[in-house]
């Protein structure tokens, strides 16, 4: 049965929500369709998960693409990527706690295309700048939300976010790189899953590769030319 409907009822897109701890955490895009869903675009709201109360909201960065995975929700912290560090965020007020840089000289670059936390350690894809897509205000006056048209970036005909060559294993107390793999044609972010001790990443129509999630080294690797 429905629990509630808590605002924004109307929201940009494109969005993406982690929950713990009886708290949603939800982040809203770039996009709006609509005049009512402007006021959320480049949003993260923090919301009570049990009544749909507003805990906190902060703005994220204009023109990234949110619909990816750049969030992890924890009891005390969220972690949340973007185009220059990863942010540490306490939970329950959105206050700053703590920053992650990597050297550039490692990852070639400060975008954080895709995040992962397992047993301590933060996983994460960082690598070369991405385009930035501008702000959508469609101001439509018809019902529904259409796919054609979105914005600038969904439209083009090759997609172009969340790609990067170096995958961090990294100790988020301490700040220490525990590990550095790196691949080229770079990793697509929307390859990238782990369970059991084992990251999976691929570039669709190059290669498959399976990692030991505790020391980067190679399990088994797959490449199209070997296995059409």
């Amino acid at each position: 049965l429905t629990q509630f409907i808590a605002e924004p009822r109307y929201a940009p897109a494109p969005q993406a929500a982690v929950s713990s701890a009886g708290r949603l955490f939800m982040a809203f895009g770039h996009i709006a369709w609509h005049q009512r869903e402007e006021p959320m675009m480049n949003m993260l709201v923090a919301l009570n998960a049990f009544n749909g109360t507003m805990l906190w909201k902060r703005p994220l960065t204009p023109g990234v693409m949110v619909d990816r995975s750049t969030m992890v929700a924890t009891p005390e912290l969220l972690y949340l990527a973007d185009d220059k560090s990863c942010k540490l965020l306490d939970a329950a007020t959105g206050r700053l706690r703590d920053e992650i840089v990597p050297p550039v000289e490692v990852t070639g670059g400060t975008f954080w295309k895709w995040i992962a936390l397992e047993s301590g350690t933060l996983y994460a894809l960082v690598g070369e700048a991405e385009g930035s897509d501008p702000d959508a205000r469609w101001k439509s006056t018809r019902h529904g939300w259409p796919w054609t048209g979105i914005s600038k970036g969904y439209n083009e005909a090759e997609y172009r976010w969340g790609f990067a060559k170096t995958l961090l294993a990294i100790d988020p107390t301490t700040k220490k790189i525990l590990w550095q793999h790196r691949e080229d044609p770079p990793i697509d972010s929307r390859s990238l899953c782990m369970t059991g001790g084992r990251i999976y990443l691929a570039h669709f129509g190059k290669y498959l590769r399976c990692l030991d999630a505790r020391t980067g080294r190679t399990l088994w690797h797959r490449t199209a030319e070997k296995d059409p």
